[in-house]
């Protein structure tokens, strides 16, 4: 009578899971893997330091995919299988329409001009922070001059991509 309760309980707590470690889980370990990019940069001529920051960075990065993709690999191995396809037409007809409604330079754009207005941001301080160091300048100023022209690449990728 009461058993209905607990009929999915293994398999609620499973998604209960899932959920807090894409929620809080990705959000940490991508914090400690900028936390671990930046130990790396920051550690000039420390060994220790910038082993330290490698390891953070190999390691929460692979942390983060594991807790971003858990779900997909939980439904790749345990969820049910899928149904066979009898009307492939629709299918087709999903996949072209899918296929038009975002590019690889849109997304590009979306995910580049961001990085590289952080990666401009990141010069700026590592040049402004330098102190007497002229490697740490010199580094900075690289920063902030890259980003220009990976920006403008950016920009001028759907004239290449037109052309071809």
């Amino acid at each position: 009578m009461g058993l209905e309760i607990y009929e999915n309980a293994g398999r609620r707590l499973i998604f209960i899971v899932m959920y807090a470690m894409q929620s809080w889980g990705t959000v940490i370990s991508g914090v400690l893997v900028a936390v671990g990019v930046v130990m790396l940069i920051a550690a000039t001529k420390n060994p220790h330091y910038r082993q330290r920051g490698f390891r953070m960075m190999i390691a929460f990065s692979f942390l983060f995919f594991m807790m971003a993709y858990s779900p997909v690999l939980y439904f790749h191995y345990y969820g049910p299988e899928p149904e066979p396809n009898e009307n492939a037409q629709a299918e087709d007809l999903m996949v072209m329409s899918d296929a038009t409604s975002g590019t690889f330079v849109d997304i590009l754009e979306i995910i580049g001009y961001p990085v590289l207005v952080l990666m401009f941001n990141v010069g700026l301080f590592y040049r402004l922070l330098a102190g007497k160091s002229p490697q740490s300048k010199r580094m900075g100023i690289g920063l902030m001059m890259f980003s220009p022209v990976a920006m403008f690449f950016i920009w001028l990728l759907p004239t290449i991509f037109s052309k071809i």
